[in-house]
C-alpha cells in the first residue's frame, strides 16, 4: 500500500499499516491496540515490551528503514466488521492521526462515519482495556535479533535441514539471510515458520526456503507466507524452488520448468 498520508487498510487479508503510518511513531517498539465499539475508534498506544497484550510495532527502532507493517488478525477483523456493520471481504482505508493520550503517544483510526475529533476527549488511559490481539498470527520481516529463534526452528527439523545449521554452515546461512528477503510468521512472540526469497530485479521473485514448525502445521501458514510475498511483489511472478512438489500442487500452484545441477566436464 503506497499512500502519501499515514493510513491503515483493513481487509480480509489483514491490517496493512503503510510506511507513513509507521513513520509517525518511529521510535516506538511496542503498542497495545484498543478498540471502542461506541465510537468506532481503533487505537495503537505505545507501551513496553512486557506490558499485557503488547505487540511489536517497530521492534528494531535503530533501523533507518521504515517499512509498512502487515498483520493478519482474523478474529479481530471479524470483531470490527461485526461492530461497524462492515461487509466482510471488502477493503477499507482509514487515515491515521497521532495524538498524546495521558502522557503516551497514540495513533488512532476513526472507523465510523461519526465526526468526533478525538476518542479521548473525556477518557483517561486508566479507563481503557486493551484488546488481546497478541495471540493472533502476524507476518514480519526478518531482523538479525530473530536469528536465535529462527535457527532453533530450523534445528528442530533435524538432519533434513542440517546444511543450514550444523557447524560452519550456520554462519554461511546467516549471511544468506542477510542478503535475502525473509518473512517470519508469529503467533504472539512464538515463531511458527518462515520463507526466504530473493528478487531478480523484476524478472521474478524466487522462494528458496519455506518451513513451518511441525506443531503449527495445518494452519495454512505456508500458504499465507507465499501470499505475503505475492502481495509485496504484485508486478513480479513468484517462483517456489521446490523439493516438496506435492505440497505446492496441493496449494494449486502450476509447474514452470525444472532445475538442473550443472556438472562441469
Amino acid at each position: 500500500m503506497k499512500l502519501p498520508t499515514p493510513a491503515v487498510r483493513v481487509s480480509l487479508k489483514g491490517f496493512a499499516f503503510n510506511a507513513a503510518c509507521m513513520q509517525i511513531m518511529p521510535d516506538v517498539g511496542y503498542v497495545q491496540f484498543q478498540y471502542y465499539f461506541k465510537t468506532g475508534f481503533l487505537c495503537a498506544v505505545e507501551c513496553g515490551k512486557n506490558d499485557e497484550h503488547s505487540i511489536p510495532w517497530r521492534a528494531n527502532c535503530n533501523s533507518r528503514e521504515v517499512r509498512a507493517k502487515n498483520v493478519r488478525w482474523p478474529r479481530f477483523y471479524k470483531l470490527i466488521c461485526d461492530g461497524m456493520g462492515w461487509i466482510a471481504g471488502n477493503d477499507y482505508t482509514i487515515p491515521a492521526i497521532l495524538e498524546d493520550f495521558d502522557g503516551k503517544r497514540c495513533i488512532y483510526f476513526n472507523l465510523s462515519d461519526r465526526k468526533e475529533k478525538s476518542p479521548f476527549w473525556n477518557m483517561k488511559l486508566s479507563d481503557l482495556q486493551p484488546v488481546d490481539v497478541a495471540a493472533e498470527m502476524d507476518i514480519r520481516r526478518y531482523e538479525p535479533e530473530c536469528a536465535d529463534q529462527l535457527f532453533a526452528l530450523i534445528e528442530r527439523e533435524g538432519d533434513e535441514w542440517k546444511d543450514y545449521w550444523y557447524g560452519e554452515e550456520k554462519a554461511k546461512y546467516k549471511k544468506a539471510l542477510a542478503n535475502s528477503i525473509v518473512y517470519l510468521v508469529f503467533e504472539g512472540e512464538t515463531l511458527c515458520g518462515y520463507a526466504r526469497c530473493r528478487d531478480d530485479d523484476g524478472y521474478g521473485v524466487y522462494v528458496y526456503d519455506l518451513l513451518v514448525d511441525q506443531e503449527h502445521r495445518g494452519k495454512e501458514y505456508g500458504r499465507l507466507l507465499m501470499e505475503q510475498v505475492c502481495e509485496d511483489f504484485p508486478n513480479d511472478p513468484v517462483y517456489a524452488m521446490s523439493d516438496v512438489d506435492p505440497y505446492y500442487e496441493k496449494l494449486g500452484y502450476g509447474r514452470a520448468g525444472a532445475i538442473f545441477i550443472v556438472n562441469p566436464q
